[in-house]
């Protein structure tokens, strides 16, 4: 019986080492992996799916049309395209469970890697369980700290959001696998990085052009569908009203396209994962000196 290659994390590695072995890893434990997301993160999974299609909906209920047509005042304008209701009552729904649902999946990814290197290839599915119960709140807390962070940093001057971006990235298995506190593990991240700033940047980029096409290849449905039915609606309704264009299949592949973005956001976590411990066995050589313990 054939058993899968063990993929040895505690090793340093070159941009392109870290991009083969990440997918060489989600495809040899595809399995094990999803399982541990469906079991931990399925009903937050469903939950932002069916959050999803309710926003969708509500956005194309909002007619531009109206709006633009509209003469009355400011608040009857807003109160009169429902703006204040279903839009942003479903924006704020969205907004709140793909938080929660991004912490869970965070953790899970993270605490499902510090289970296969402890166990050596293997994972404790249960220990993975008790782990992201407790700390999932301190992954929700470090996302929105890690957004306000970076969103002021583009707003001030977009360099220094996009320098902030690839430190703080790593912030999620500083905690997992070093056990510090949120602190810690922020001042842990600016200290890995140190003079490798640009190679962890090229390679998190890459990996981001890589899952953006890769999402695009299930947006193309949702693409190619609203531009026939806007072709094919165009002259008997007005294409500035976007209910003509939102029917069950327009959702339905909506969904499709949200669940693949959803999932795939599971590379670029493992990728992250890959950075931090190339830094940290650039600084520390912890996977050098357990082989050498070893002999």
């Amino acid at each position: 019986m054939q058993t899968k290659p063990i993929t040895q994390f505690k090793k340093s590695r070159e941009i392109g080492e870290i991009l083969s072995d990440t997918f060489s890893f989600v495809r040899n434990n595809f399995k094990s992996l999803f399982k541990a997301i469906w079991q931990i993160c399925g009903p937050y999974f469903i939950l932002l799916l069916a959050v999803t299609g309710y926003y969708v909906y509500e956005a194309g209920d909002f007619s531009l049309g109206d709006f633009a047509n509209n003469s009355t005042t400011g608040m009857s304008l807003i109160n009169a395209n429902g703006l204040t209701g279903g839009l942003i009552l479903s924006g704020l729904l969205l907004l709140i469970s793909s938080l929660v649902f991004y912490a869970f999946f965070t953790a899970t990814i993270n605490y499902y890697i510090k289970s296969y290197v402890a166990n050596n290839g293997q994972v404790d599915l249960g220990k993975i369980k008790q782990n992201v119960n407790q700390n999932w709140l301190s992954f929700l807390g470090m996302q929105i700290i890690i957004g306000l962070i970076i969103i002021i940093g583009l707003i001030a001057c977009v360099i220094p959001g996009i320098y902030f971006a690839v430190p703080l990235s790593l912030i999620f298995s500083v905690y997992a696998f070093q056990e510090k506190e949120i602190g810690e593990a922020f001042s842990s991240c600016f200290s890995l990085i140190k003079n490798n700033w640009w190679n962890s940047f090229l390679a998190l980029f890459v990996m981001a052009i890589l899952v953006y096409f890769m999402n695009f290849v299930f947006q193309l449905p949702l693409i190619i569908y609203t531009v026939v039915k806007t072709l094919l609606i165009s002259k008997t309704a007005s294409i500035s009203d976007p209910t003509t264009l939102v029917d069950t299949v327009y959702i339905a592949l909506n969904l499709i396209s949200s669940t693949a973005q959803y999932l795939f956001y599971a590379i670029q976590l493992i990728c992250v994962v890959f950075v931090y411990f190339n830094l940290h066995e650039r600084k520390h050589q912890t996977g050098t000196l357990e082989k050498i313990n070893q002999l």
